[in-house]
């Protein structure tokens, strides 16, 4: 196996272990009458009683740690190979120039009684071990503490070894805790350190859990560290190339114009042609074709709920149309009112929810959306039976979207244009706070909020 330089993760938790113990200078022959065999085999890790090799370090040359050949070959394939394979190389040393000593006795102890003393500083070190020689069980132990000690500094470190190790499991785990931690992750050190394929996979996940102005700084950061790991210039053309394909996983076209100016535009990382494409696409509302960028949603940055069910029931039993002339077809949403603890009794604020996505049948004959404040909402595209806000619409409480199905109050009046709403009160939580869904357009689908983090 070649060799690989581990790292280790700080504060984590140390496993139960065995104590240490001085190796065994025990001439009594009835030590082993009051013990089990398990007890047994513990009692002769790391004592020179029986043993018929010993572990010798380059590195440190006066340590040296008794083994048993057979207990060692009992438990790996690669040390059974070493001591009674057809290529057995005979002597009583074995020299190790890759494995601390103390890394040995942590496998030692894993050998003689499946309890290594893993902790944060010496696991990865541990696994390196149990990979070299084949110790499967070690090398689960060492994933399940890996596992349990998860956290957004160590994460990407995590990720890579298990990468190399070819660990799945701890892979995949890994992985999901970057998608769902993914604002916290970004702003670690160890963030910059992941491989080029690990940021593409990451990237492109449709369940990337954070805005896209913060992929793109994330993803920018991450181009600058490698400009300087292999000491060239970050500008524009070096972090595009080494951010190669994985520039196009990040969903410019989805981002508010505002911050797509502010923030991308002024790197120059985009050509001009690219730029026209993304101000075309959304000075468009979508209709204009992207080439090379990705203009889907991702689906983890929202909480959607489906009204079907509840508008059916609510409409057939209970519901009743609110036929409102010049109003247009409403979504209300209320929310209840919290006090602020650290500024006191004297200010009230009201709990908000952002949405991001409204779908329905009524879409189709949407010409013009008003926020609650009654000013025409422009930032929005629709696409069939969706429609999609770039800059998520906050609902705090008491607020409603009208829906106009004709593009100005003079048509509207002109045409007496009556729109279809209907009475709800469904209470639903969103982000952990109770929303009452009071009218809703017939015709009303699902909706999606912005997840609190993200707000």
């Amino acid at each position: 196996m070649p060799r690989k330089r581990v790292a280790t993760l700080g504060n984590a938790k140390s496993t139960k272990s065995l104590d240490k113990k001085s190796p065994m200078e025990d001439t009594d022959m009835d030590w082993r009458e009051t013990k089990t065999a398990e007890q047994c085999l513990s009692h002769l890790c790391l004592s020179e009683h029986l043993s018929d090799i010993c572990f010798v370090f380059k590195s440190h040359k006066d340590v040296k740690l008794p083994a048993h050949k057979f207990v060692l070959s009992m438990r790996s394939p690669v040390f059974e190979a070493m001591f009674y394979g057809t290529l057995a190389e005979g002597g009583s040393t074995i020299s190790i120039e890759d494995i601390e000593p103390e890394t040995t006795k942590d496998l030692l102890r894993f050998v003689y009684s499946d309890k290594p003393q893993l902790d944060g500083s010496n696991v990865l070190r541990c696994l390196y071990a149990a990979k070299k020689y084949a110790l499967t069980g070690l090398v689960k132990q060492c994933s399940s503490f890996l596992e349990s000690n998860i956290d957004p500094s160590n994460v990407c470190s995590i990720h890579e070894q298990a990468v190399f190790y070819e660990i799945k499991p701890l892979q995949e785990k890994c992985f999901d805790y970057i998608l769902e931690n993914a604002s916290d992750v970004f702003s670690a050190e160890g963030f910059s350190s992941i491989s080029h394929s690990t940021l593409l996979n990451v990237l492109k996940h449709d369940e990337l859990s954070e805005d896209e102005v913060n992929i793109f700084k994330a993803a920018l950061n991450w181009s600058k560290h490698n400009c300087k790991a292999k000491n060239i210039s970050p500008d524009a053309n070096n972090l595009r190339e080494c951010l190669g394909d994985a520039l196009y996983e990040i969903r410019f076209p989805i981002m508010p114009i505002e911050e797509f100016a502010m923030v991308v535009t002024p790197t120059g990382i985009l050509t001009s042609e690219e730029q026209v494409q993304v101000y075309q696409y959304n000075a468009t509302k979508g209709s204009t074709p992207l080439e090379n960028f990705v203009h889907r949603e991702r689906t983890n940055m929202f909480v959607t709920i489906d009204l079907t069910d509840d508008v059916s029931s609510q409409y057939m039993y209970y519901g009743s149309y609110d036929r409102t002339y010049g109003e247009g077809s409403l979504l209300e949403i209320s929310t209840d009112e919290y006090h602020a603890e650290d500024l006191g009794d004297k200010q009230t604020h009201r709990k908000l929810v952002k949405i991001k996505h409204i779908s329905g049948s009524f879409v189709e004959n949407v010409k013009r959306i008003t926020d609650q404040n009654g000013a025409c909402v422009a930032n929005y595209k629709i696409a069939g039976n969706t429609i999609t806000f770039q800059s998520a619409l906050a609902m705090t409480n008491g607020g409603a979207i009208r829906f106009h199905e004709t593009e100005n109050v003079d048509e509207e009046e002109e045409e007496y244009t009556y729109l279809n709403s209907y009475n709800l009160s469904l209470v639903k939580e969103i982000n952990g706070i109770a929303c009452c869904i009071g009218k809703v357009p017939v015709g009303i689908e699902t909706i999606s909020f912005v997840k609190r983090r993200a707000i």
